[in-house]
């Protein structure tokens, strides 16, 4: 699946309706169901630190909602996403390259999503490791 700002939602910060919600339970409960009966979904993984143990089920529930949006049913407002917003600034305070690089990435996968054409995903992954062999902590 390939989500871009307008279907992904980062670690359930979400402000949503009623209809939302309910297609989200519906595929909330069934995942609970199957990862209650699956021992691998209970196994630990980190999260940052070695010592930051959570159940990997944790992190597959947080794409839920990234799962409902996907399905075209709801409209997303997004914050800001320009090259001076803060969480842009935030993370690359010294490197507007970088920050148009990402929003490039960002467009490539929404054309990929519109006209599901190859080229758009192969331009993302070529910008991709870009961004990651120019910033080796990220």
């Amino acid at each position: 699946m390939v989500s871009d700002t307008s279907t992904s939602v980062f670690s359930n910060y979400i402000i949503a309706k009623k209809e939302f919600w309910i297609e989200w339970q519906k595929i909330a409960e069934a995942f609970f169901e199957y990862a209650e009966n699956n021992q691998e979904y209970k196994s630990l993984i980190s999260y940052g630190l070695k010592d930051n143990q959570y159940p990997m089920k944790t992190f597959i529930q947080e794409r839920l909602a990234t799962l409902v949006l996907s399905t075209g049913n709801f409209k997303a407002l997004v914050p800001d996403q320009g090259l001076t917003c803060e969480i842009m600034t935030r993370l690359f305070p010294n490197d507007a390259k970088t920050r148009r690089l990402l929003q490039t990435c960002d467009l490539m996968k929404s054309k990929y999503r519109e006209k599901s054409d190859d080229q758009y995903l192969e331009m993302f992954w070529k910008i991709r490791r870009d961004i990651l062999y120019s910033n080796p902590v990220y």
